[in-house]
């Protein structure tokens, strides 16, 4: 059954102002149930045309009060269109409340934002890292800083993300925020599955990233050469904490573990097997998978280093805090000339035991690792010469 739905522009004229002068009031009819509140508005009863709901005459104060009469009735009916498209249904009272913005502010972009936080963070430690939820929030702060900039706001509807916000924001990261392509990717990403669960639940009726292209570009893994990893193993320097830097750099280099693995390493993740050999068996923080990992002479060395030292938490060597550790890299990077961008993953990336040649599918379970493409990269290091350059590492 098709419902009936009417707009009417009334005046209260009984009630005046001091100015006298009556409240504009809207009507909605819908199914004979009806709605009235203020538009906000006041008029001249003697200028008002009841039966046409309009103001008479060609005063600037009259066409002023007809345009702003049209605006809202253009406003209602395209309301009403979109209600029922989403919900199916209209009541006056729904019509109203989307009109005047009641409620509204929950379907708000950022607190839209906020929601899919709060559900990462409730999966955090169980299925995702608690590392994935702050670069949900990172996007965040990034989106609120755009709104800010672009629109003098402090939030957006989501009904008014469309796709030139999406452009936009990508332009807002590349420029402002100097963002790499494959950084404006994943905030990019990110935005969308809160655009995608706001589609689904209906709020917006097209999707705003539809004919945008999120494709990442494949990025070649950096990695030290063994002049450039000798370099820094037999580099001393003058403070104590680039020298323990240094040794934890070295140490991921020797073992493949990335920061979060070695910040987490205990005495109980060395095993001894029938041999005599050490091994590093721990699961790996990002994938959970058990890595098996010689501790070849170098490490074991630097672990000696540092056996005597109270650290916290059982910890085997000194660890900073992620980003610092990778500022004080950087720096022992262009101390020992070495014109790269380092970091703890390029650590990673120049893990000396695939120049044991070990078979890939061996390696790549062994790493822990679920990036076959990254994992199977050949880094051929002469263990030997380094080795012999390293015996420095056991003095006090």
């Amino acid at each position: 059954m098709r419902s009936t739905f009417k707009v009417l522009f009334i005046i209260r004229a009984g009630r005046l102002n001091k100015a006298g002068k009556a409240t504009l009031m809207i009507r909605i009819t819908i199914d004979k149930k009806f709605s009235e509140f203020s538009s906000k508005l006041s008029v001249s009863p003697e200028h008002w045309d009841a039966k046409m709901g309009r103001m008479k005459g060609r005063s600037v104060s009259s066409l002023e009060v007809n345009k702003a009469i049209d605006v809202m009735l253009t406003r209602l009916n395209n309301q009403y269109l979109l209600i029922m498209e989403k919900d199916g249904y209209v009541t006056a009272e729904k019509l109203r409340d989307h009109f005047l913005g009641f409620g509204e502010s929950k379907n708000n972009l950022l607190v839209l934002f906020d929601k899919k936080i709060e559900q990462k963070r409730a999966l955090a430690g169980k299925s995702i890292q608690q590392s994935a939820v702050e670069k949900y929030i990172c996007t965040k702060d990034k989106v609120r800083g755009f709104i800010q900039s672009y629109y003098q706001k402090t939030d957006l509807p989501i009904k008014e993300v469309a796709y030139d916000f999406v452009t936009n924001f990508d332009i807002y990261l590349r420029s402002v925020h100097n963002c790499g392509h494959n950084t404006v990717v994943r905030h990019m990403r990110y935005l969308k599955q809160v655009t995608t669960d706001a589609l689904k639940c209906r709020h917006i009726l097209y999707d705003p990233f539809y004919d945008f292209e999120l494709t990442s570009k494949k990025s070649v893994p950096k990695f030290l050469t063994e002049d450039e990893l000798l370099c820094i193993l037999n580099k001393k320097f003058e403070s104590e904490l680039l020298n323990q830097v240094r040794d934890f750099f070295i140490f991921c280099c020797f073992t493949g573990l990335a920061y979060i693995d070695v910040f987490r390493l205990t005495r109980k993740d060395i095993v001894v097997n029938g041999n005599g050999e050490q091994f590093i068996i721990k699961d790996r923080h990002k994938t959970g998978n058990e890595s098996h990992i010689p501790l070849l002479e170098i490490p074991q060395m630097i672990l000696k280093k540092y056996e005597d030292t109270d650290l916290p938490n059982g910890q085997l060597l000194p660890v900073n805090a992620c980003q610092n550790m990778n500022i004080y890299i950087k720096e022992i990077a262009a101390l020992c000339g070495i014109n790269k961008n380092l970091s703890t993953h390029v650590a990673r990336h120049t893990n000396c035991l695939y120049s044991l040649k070990i078979r890939m599918l061996h390696l790549f379970q062994r790493e822990g690792g679920n990036d076959l493409e990254t994992s199977k990269l050949p880094y051929y290091i002469s263990f030997c010469t380094i080795t012999k350059n390293a015996q420095y590492l056991i003095k006090e």
